[in-house]
């Protein structure tokens, strides 16, 4: 996804052009002009912080599409890439510390190395890999090291709270949800996307999404996780969770779980949505995570 801010008037000008087109159509263009890179408005560079977004297994960046068109709107940069435990063409080589490095690298060092702060955004499977990649890189250690630049931040959208040593199918029981599919070749596919993800999204847009699905790692969900970033102290009151009450993929008493057992405090919002708040409400989110990055502005930071 485009890192930039493209002028609210332009977007609004061009998708005024598709209105004549069938539905289905116009929403297949609407996402190929979200997901193309972004042009800057000049006399218009953020202070902003930079928003990192890890997708989650099987997603890529084009499924969070309309929930980064509001954060653009909203005059937020952001950056995502699917993670190379999706899609990859050698499963087996995959791991958490795999998804975690290339977070680091490609999400989080160009905007930190840039001495911009960066706020970490990750959904479901991501929540593990992710918070291994911010470990060290807040913006307070960064300080603390005559540094620049660092996470200011953490965003979890129905994610996996991992603790260290801790895999996504340890925490399930050691047992696969019944709509994952187990192929021989070590990858792991979706049985009926729209019940696992997609309840609750308008048709049009979730099958979409389930066409966009990609195949994921299964060594992505059996590998451990290493020391997570979340129980740092410097997150109290810079941690954020979306909590999903209708999710099928991570059931909300697992969520509740989770959050509880990590035995530090997290500002929680409830959602009335499945899955994926970012396509059945990506206006609501998009607003949750902007009050939630003022928050985080506004907190002491204490080198």
């Amino acid at each position: 996804m485009g890192d930039v801010i493209l002028d609210p008037s332009l977007r609004m000008m061009t998708l005024s052009a598709f209105g004549a087109v069938p539905s289905v159509t116009a929403f297949c263009l609407y996402i190929s002009l979200f997901s193309l890179p972004l042009v800057t408005v000049a006399g218009r560079v953020p202070t902003k912080p930079v928003i990192a977004i890890a997708p989650a297994a099987w997603h890529s960046p084009i499924h969070y599409a309309l929930y980064v068109e509001k954060l653009h709107i909203a005059g937020y940069r952001t950056v995502s890439e699917r993670l190379p435990s999706c899609d990859s063409p050698n499963p087996m080589a995959q791991s958490v510390s795999g998804d975690a490095a290339f977070i680091v690298q490609n999400l989080l060092m160009p905007s930190i190395n840039a001495g911009k702060e960066v706020v970490l955004v990750t959904h479901s499977y991501s929540g593990g890999p992710g918070a291994v990649a911010a470990k060290g890189l807040s913006v307070v250690e960064r300080r603390a090291a005559g540094k620049t630049g660092g996470i200011i931040g953490l965003i979890y959208i129905c994610a996996f709270v991992a603790e260290e040593g801790q895999s996504l199918l340890s925490s399930s029981g050691g047992q696969y949800a019944p709509w994952v599919i187990e192929y021989d070749n070590g990858q792991l596919g979706v049985k009926n996307g729209k019940n696992a993800f997609y309840n609750g999204v308008p048709e049009v847009i979730s099958k979409l999404a389930v066409a966009e699905l990609r195949n994921q790692s299964r060594q992505s969900a059996e590998t451990p996780c290493g020391p997570p970033a979340w129980r740092d102290s410097f997150y109290n009151g810079r941690r954020a969770y979306a909590h999903t009450t209708l999710d099928q993929a991570i059931p909300p008493i697992a969520q509740v779980a989770m959050i509880q057992q990590s035995g530090v405090q997290w500002d929680v919002k409830t959602f009335e949505t499945g899955h994926a708040p970012f396509l059945s409400q990506p206006k609501q989110l998009s607003d949750w995570t902007v009050d939630q990055i003022l928050k985080f502005n506004t907190a002491s930071i204490t080198v």
